[in-house]
């Protein structure tokens, strides 16, 4: 008599997946933010899928995550003129259709409760075979489209596939529900929850006087002067290149004692881009100082007397609330989030989007006032430590994956502890 064969047994749906696609570039805001929620996970069982081998991927490994590195056939952010668009098209559409079957299996195979999406390229390659695969869908935006730009029919899907999104402000949450049009009648709104980034304050402090007289040594910072910050990627959505022709040479008119300083490396698929930044900066000689990529940009926030930025569009920028938790204030432009931290929390200046004039006058007001920018840097602190609890962040991201009835997110943008959570 045969012997029944007895399959093997499922695994528990305890573990959550993350979807991260790298742009390459060393500094990027989002997959920082993701990779800092992994960290915190230590303990849960985690797995990361991206399209990349980089640096980061390390650290993932170190924080106990399962990495599995999925290639593409095309690059992020790849244009549809130098891809050839009829061929990219293609390729995206067989590789979005792999991906989701691929991901099926990986979901069965690991016993993945839910996905957490970190852009709408990981929700669509991945998305439709969570669900089919029994999955919760996390779609976590975090940026939003300036002004003009439209968002397609892609985000209406998106939003939709999609069981819960987090955004990063309630700006970003009206954004969206104004300008994404729904598929059909399903309401959107009770699924879209507001959770703002969470900020490590025991290394994004403010330095003690001595210590910051050190690092400004150290980093080249001279003792007189008014040193501006400009962190972020290098490319054309950050802005650099309209800043250096039109604020930089207002600012150094203003101040002659200031110079700003470019954090941030060149973004890979833009590489002409920064090579323009620096020849437009010829014009203003001795004003403005690229600096590249580093990892140490703490000591960038903690020596500068100010942050900029001048941005085509963001969703919560990562360089304002890394220079508020440093007591560093912060002039920006009107892009998303940034009236709803600096002015709400007179912790920095907002100007008109895309008035570099009134951007480079609100620098020179505060180089010529230090008492204003303590009282700017001491009410960031105190601004960071009220929106940006890491721990507030962690348990409403553990209720949507657990699926916890209640608006999760909504308690934690309004300061309230978020709902423990089972999973």
């Amino acid at each position: 008599m045969r012997a029944k064969a007895v399959s093997a047994p499922a695994p528990a749906r305890d573990a959550v997946c993350f979807v991260v696609f790298q742009a390459g570039s060393e500094a990027d805001g989002g997959v920082e933010s993701v990779t800092q929620i992994i960290e915190r996970l230590r303990g849960r069982r985690v797995l990361v899928v991206t399209q990349l081998e980089t640096a980061v991927n390390d650290r993932w490994r170190r924080a106990g995550a399962e990495v599995h590195v999925w290639t593409l056939p095309y690059s992020m952010g790849s244009s549809r003129r130098r891809a050839g668009w009829r061929d990219g098209r293609a390729a995206r559409a067989l590789s979005t259709a792999a991906t989701n079957l691929r991901f099926a299996r990986l979901v069965r195979a690991r016993g993945v409760r839910a996905a957490h999406c970190n852009d709408i390229l990981a929700l669509l390659h991945v998305g439709f075979g969570a669900r089919a695969a029994g999955a919760r869908v996390i779609f976590n935006v975090r940026a939003a489209k300036p002004a003009g730009e439209r968002y397609g029919l892609r985000w209406r899907v998106g939003r939709h596939l999609a069981h819960d999104t987090a955004v990063l402000s309630e700006e970003m949450r009206a954004d969206l529900l104004d300008r994404v049009r729904p598929l059909g009648r399903r309401p959107l709104g009770e699924r879209l929850h507001v959770i703002r980034t969470g900020v490590d304050q025991a290394r994004l402090r403010p330095a003690a006087d001595e210590a910051r007289a050190a690092l400004r040594r150290s980093l080249g910072i001279a003792p007189e002067e008014f040193a501006v910050g400009y962190v972020a990627v290098v490319n054309g959505r950050k802005g650099q290149l309209a800043f250096i022709q039109h604020a930089l040479p207002a600012l150094r008119q203003a101040r002659p004692d200031a110079r700003v300083h470019f954090v941030g490396g060149p973004d890979p698929r833009e590489p002409e881009y920064a090579d323009a930044c620096r020849r437009a900066a010829e014009a203003s000689p001795g004003a403005a100082r690229f600096v590249g990529f580093t990892p140490a940009v703490v000591e960038w926030y903690q020596a500068l007397d100010a942050v900029v930025l001048a941005s085509r569009g963001e969703g919560l920028a990562r360089c304002m609330v890394e220079s508020l938790a440093c007591g560093t204030p912060v002039v920006s432009f009107d892009v998303c989030s940034a009236r709803e931290v600096l002015e709400a929390h007179g912790c920095g200046v907002v100007v008109p989007q895309g008035d570099h004039a009134a951007l480079a006058a609100a620098l020179a007001a505060l180089g010529r006032d230090p008492a204003l920018r303590r009282r700017l840097g001491a009410r960031g602190v105190e601004a960071a430590r009220e929106l940006f609890d890491p721990e507030r962040m962690i348990g409403a991201y553990l209720a949507l994956y657990a699926g916890s009835e209640g608006g999760a997110g909504r308690a934690q943008a309004a300061g309230k502890p978020a709902p423990e959570a089972s999973w």
